[in-house]
């Protein structure tokens, strides 16, 4: 079944795809990272280009139904979903609306990663910890204040993945000790679900977290 989408995401899906077969020929285990459906929606509402934004969800999910359907049958077995709005004072019918769109894609193949950067979830931290996906990704290099409250949010037989810094970049201004006191809660909460980000901060890390698993930046691809 081909995938209807709006043209730009048709052309991102397409060239998404590309990738992922290029890089399984290759013998590597990508994870693709794709623009949730309502931050996409949200983007075209803040560009004034649909003023009705969410009229248009329930036509999307198929879409991105189909999307996690095809890179299924590519062999990837974790997709990032990026849905950096999260960190936005969100009126309720959005809020309503990704509690409903999540609760359709969770029967789609692929383990999940809902990925919120930007700055502080804030009040939107209950309504992410607790949509059906396999995973959250946090902003700690940008709002390392929220570590705390993620912690007591996000249900622990959960992947959590702190964005402690990116590659080329200490965007968590702090000594590497008081990283390692303030990530050791995490470490006893979440074991080897916890995943962290960034190449530099990784490597220094190591003896706290000796089987972390590295989540993407913001790369389409991440091996």
């Amino acid at each position: 079944m081909a995938v209807t989408t709006p043209h730009d995401l048709s052309f991102y899906t397409q060239r998404l795809l590309d990738e992922v077969e290029q890089a399984r020929a290759r013998g590597e285990m990508p994870r693709p990272v794709l623009m949730g459906p309502l931050s996409y929606l949200w983007l075209h509402r803040a560009n004034g280009s649909d003023v009705r934004a969410l009229t248009r969800l329930e036509g999307l999910l198929p879409v991105y139904g189909e999307i996690l359907q095809r890179l299924a049958r590519l062999g990837v077995e974790w997709v990032q979903i990026d849905e950096p709005i999260l960190t936005h004072d969100l009126p309720q019918a959005w809020k309503s609306a990704f509690e409903r769109a999540y609760h359709i894609l969770q029967y789609s193949p692929l383990k999940k990663l809902l990925a919120v950067y930007g700055g502080p979830l804030q009040d939107n931290l209950g309504l992410a910890a607790h949509l059906p996906v396999d995973g959250l990704h946090v902003d700690l290099a940008g709002a390392p204040e929220q570590l705390t409250a993620v912690l007591d949010r996000v249900p622990s037989y959960k992947v959590l993945s702190l964005g402690v810094a990116t590659d080329g970049a200490d965007l968590w201004c702090c000594e590497l000790e008081t990283v390692q006191a303030q990530l050791q809660p995490a470490r006893r909460r979440f074991g080897d679900n916890l995943w962290l980000v960034g190449a530099r901060w990784l490597a220094d890390l190591g003896g706290l977290l000796p089987d972390f698993r590295p989540a993407s930046g913001a790369c389409p691809i991440t091996t």
